[in-house]
């Protein structure tokens, strides 16, 4: 990681609602981001309810902005974040903001540091109100991810629960696996992405149809950045996906492929050999073939790379190029040897 070139970050956490099991998930979302080179909790430090948090302050180099609650039922750390907020920008020195909040005051702010040309990452539970989450870059779901990263957690601490048994040694881990998996007596989440993969699926269909000519593909980044314009929250994890890529494949519409060395995306059905190469494959088995012969469609693809070095059908959409050859009108295959001749030979 160059730091210097790495974007600087104002991250502001409000205390009074938000849970403090999320800072280690908020602390590696804003990494990805750049450098929270300015850190600040807000709440009233008096309370006891904030212990939890004092805990982690130190650790995690968090600097707590004392806000006294004089109004019951009235968060009274919004309004010293906004203050702080604006001064930050006015100061110039980062740019952009985190704000860690299920609360939607806080949207206002956030239209507001947009403007000044500031990027701004928003981060809280599923219940966050629409508006904060619309107006912000991104958003993070947090207790979508956190559930998603304590599943991962207990799957790992099975896998190693099985491997010890298998080596002979149960007892030895199965107390701490379990224990990293889910703490003693917390029940199961059932929390929910804030927008359905249903829907994530249709604005995938939307966009390549509105970002490409009939046919054509799309390359993997301009979709991803299209989607997160459209849904800030969106984020391929918490549907339980490792990979934006692998997200994709489960769409039963999509094909997605290599082109050149790039991923590129399209609906199925766009595969298509030019006309060009088809007339490649014809003449090949022309020159290459008496009447009645077959050709093996490997032998097929090392011609036409002789003729074209650089050829790869996967710039077509193709995972396989018999799959390709398939979608030539004119030709006949004999499945048992993967051989190809020219209809009526």
């Amino acid at each position: 990681m160059n730091v210097e070139n790495d974007k600087k970050f104002a991250l502001l956490i409000d205390a009074d609602n938000i849970s403090p099991k999320y800072i280690d998930i908020i602390l590696t979302e804003t990494v990805n981001y750049g450098v929270a080179s300015i850190r600040r909790i807000y709440g009233d430090w008096t309370d006891n309810a904030k212990r939890s948090w004092k805990e982690c302050l130190l650790l995690n180099s968090l600097t707590p902005v004392q806000q006294f609650s004089n109004t019951t039922g009235k968060n009274a750390s919004d309004s010293a974040m906004i203050i702080d907020a604006m001064d930050i920008l006015y100061s110039n020195h980062v740019d952009g903001f985190v704000i860690a909040s299920s609360d939607s005051d806080f949207t206002a702010l956030a239209r507001r540091l947009k403007e000044d040309g500031k990027m701004v990452i928003g981060m809280g539970e599923s219940k966050t109100p629409m508006p904060f989450i619309k107006v912000c870059d991104q958003f993070k779901t947090l207790d979508v991810l956190f559930e998603s990263k304590r599943n991962e957690d207990k799957a790992a601490g099975e896998s190693i629960e099985n491997a010890d048994k298998k080596g002979g040694n149960a007892g030895g881990r199965k107390s701490s696996a379990k224990s990293g998996a889910k703490a003693a007596g917390e029940k199961d989440s059932d929390v929910q992405p804030i927008t359905s993969l249903a829907t994530i699926q249709k604005a995938v269909m939307e966009i390549i149809d509105e970002q490409t000519e009939e046919g054509d593909f799309l390359q993997l980044s301009k979709l991803s950045t299209s989607l997160q314009k459209r849904y800030p929250d969106f984020d391929y994890r918490v549907y339980k996906f490792s990979k934006f890529s692998q997200m994709l494949k489960s769409f039963s519409g999509i094909v997605l492929t290599m082109r050149g060395t790039e991923w590129v995306v399209g609906r199925k059905g766009t595969e298509t050999m030019p006309s060009d190469v088809q007339r490649m494959v014809a003449e090949i088995l022309d020159e290459q073939l008496k009447d009645g012969e077959w050709m093996p469609v490997g032998s097929v693809l090392d011609a036409i790379r002789l003729k074209e070095p650089k050829f790869n059908y996967h710039n077509y959409g193709f995972s396989q190029f018999h799959k390709m050859l398939k979608s030539v009108p004119g030709l006949e295959f004999r499945q048992k040897n993967s051989q190809v001749r020219r209809k009526n030979a």
